[in-house]
């Protein structure tokens, strides 16, 4: 009992001498707790206001869109919209080192997105899958980037049968006319589709399908066929030789 009486007495005098040598500097005292608390405060409201500003800013932008017609420069078809040649010629200038606008084709669409008059974005289709996306800066400078939206491939099989012709039947199973015309191609040299075609003949294939973001967009390749005309099958499969060639 005297032993743990001791080790008691020991144990609060070395706390009684940490206490009196410790470093009191590294306590904030209320004043400090006050003024990191205004700091943070401070921080965060101006984190809130910008974030704000930019949804306000963002809900008062007027959007035009448009489409390049036959014959039209890029300066031209946004000259149309009301945008100054100025402005899209210094545009055309402060982006050609991500996108030469000169490569332009009829039936692009674009969006303007403009704020109080003055053009602030645009988004403009380059193709199915890529965009170009042009912003201006507070200095009035522009500045863009491409936008890629990747494709995914699947691969589907395609069975069928003749009742009157290729066309009718491959529209029967769901399928886009183009895969009519990608099937007949492949047999072009073996069968005449609008003489030698009867009811009954048979066909399936397995086709690569494109997909942006989740929409069937266009096929791909055909990877194998089978065709029963008349009695007779002939088989077709597409393969890549050690060049890289594919027939």
């Amino acid at each position: 009992r005297i032993f743990y009486m001791f080790l008691a007495k020991v144990g609060l005098l070395f706390f009684i001498s940490v206490v009196e040598i410790g470093d009191y500097s590294r306590i904030p005292d209320s004043t400090e707790k006050s003024e990191k608390g205004d700091a943070f405060w401070n921080t965060f409201e101006d984190q809130v206001s910008r974030i704000k500003d930019s949804f306000v800013f963002n809900t008062k932008l007027k959007k035009i869109e448009g489409q390049i017609r036959r014959g039209d420069t890029f300066i031209n078809a946004l000259s149309r919209d009301g945008i100054e040649y100025s402005t899209v010629f210094k545009l055309f200038h402060d982006i050609r080192g991500v996108y030469d606008l000169k490569n332009i084709f009829p039936g692009q669409t674009y969006s303007l997105y403009l704020y109080q008059g003055d053009l602030k974005k645009i988004e403009f289709e380059i193709s199915y899958n890529r965009s170009l996306s042009i912003t201006k800066n507070t200095r009035g400078h522009f500045s863009a980037e491409i936008v890629t939206i990747p494709i995914r491939i699947r691969r589907a099989v395609v069975k069928g049968t003749i009742k009157n012709s290729l066309f009718f039947s491959i529209l029967s199973l769901g399928e886009k006319p183009e895969l009519a015309d990608m099937l007949a191609s492949l047999y072009e040299y073996d069968i005449d589709f609008n003489r030698d075609i009867r009811a009954g003949d048979c066909f399936s294939l397995m086709v690569e399908k494109k997909y942006l973001n989740r929409e069937f967009i266009k096929y791909g390749h055909i990877l194998a066929a089978r065709f029963s005309n008349q009695g007779k099958t002939i088989d077709v499969v597409r393969y890549r030789d050690p060049e890289g060639k594919t027939a």
